[in-house]
């Protein structure tokens, strides 16, 4: 039940009104679901004041949870394993958190999380619009 937001995307996301496109993650996220985040994302994340604000208020009401060592994960994972896209970090955020859903328009990324060598099982789902809507289910390894 948890979900990585690419920072690329947050202002879309987090706008106000939010964007149609994600008024069914919103939805997710405050009535059964858990945003995570750290390392890089995190760092991205929170510069942003909406973001920030509003992963702060999900926070305290048990719906965000920061990871920590995904930076430690990202530096090992960037040693030995080989990527399309320019972030390792949501790789590493997916390692460390159990999370198999990313939010993302990102195509290289998109291959990088359904590698199973880079995210072991279960696999990687991507939710880019409501039409997505269905990528939105628990996933067994995600802490909950």
């Amino acid at each position: 039940m948890c979900i990585i937001i690419d920072a690329s995307l947050a202002s879309r996301v987090f706008s106000i009104p939010t964007s149609n496109d994600f008024v069914p993650l919103i939805r997710w996220i405050e009535k059964n679901g858990k945003i995570v985040y750290g390392g890089e994302n995190g760092r991205e994340l929170i510069k942003l004041n909406l973001a920030a604000k509003r992963i702060q208020e999900w926070k305290r009401s048990g719906r965000a949870e920061e990871i920590l060592d995904v930076d430690k994960e990202e530096s090992r994972i960037v040693e030995t394993l080989t990527f399309r896209s320019d972030d390792p970090h949501i790789i590493a955020l997916a390692r460390t958190s159990g999370a198999r859903t990313l939010c993302s328009h990102d195509q290289d990324l998109h291959r990088d999380f359904k590698n199973a060598s880079l995210i072991p099982r279960p696999k990687g789902r991507i939710y880019q619009d409501r039409n997505h809507t269905s990528t939105l289910t628990h996933c067994t390894g995600c802490r909950k």
